[in-house]
């Protein structure tokens, strides 16, 4: 594997993820109602950004790539909050979750660039 293939593929799965789980966890035709479209759309911006920041591998844009998911993941975890999203919801607590991955994943890289170490 190449220095930048463990991040690529944590925000291209990650992204993935975002992107379809507002419809397997919050049902489907009620991710579209009223009630739930904050928290879907919390949920897929966040998956399309996510997928964006994979596609950045060139090698001059590993900085980029490590502020980039490292405003994801503060924003994925501040987005519920700031939109005031009902807190106990499943899609929430994934985009909260997610965030904090997203974060660890940016501070690895960052240990990695500044240390010169390739991160295991």
């Amino acid at each position: 594997m190449h220095k930048h293939d463990k991040f690529i593929w944590v925000y291209a799965s990650l992204g993935l993820w975002l992107t379809v789980s507002p419809f397997l966890l919050l049902g489907g035709e009620k991710s579209l109602m009223n009630a739930r479209i904050n928290e879907t759309a919390v949920l897929m911006l966040g998956g399309l950004v996510a997928l964006w920041v994979a596609c950045l591998n060139h090698p001059r844009q590993d900085l980029m790539q490590a502020v980039a998911g490292l405003t994801l993941g503060s924003s994925m975890i501040a987005a519920p909050m700031v939109l005031d999203l009902n807190e106990s919801s499943v899609a929430v607590w994934n985009a909260q979750v997610i965030g904090a991955v997203f974060m660890l994943s940016a501070f690895f890289e960052f240990y990695d660039h500044w240390t010169g170490h390739k991160v295991q």
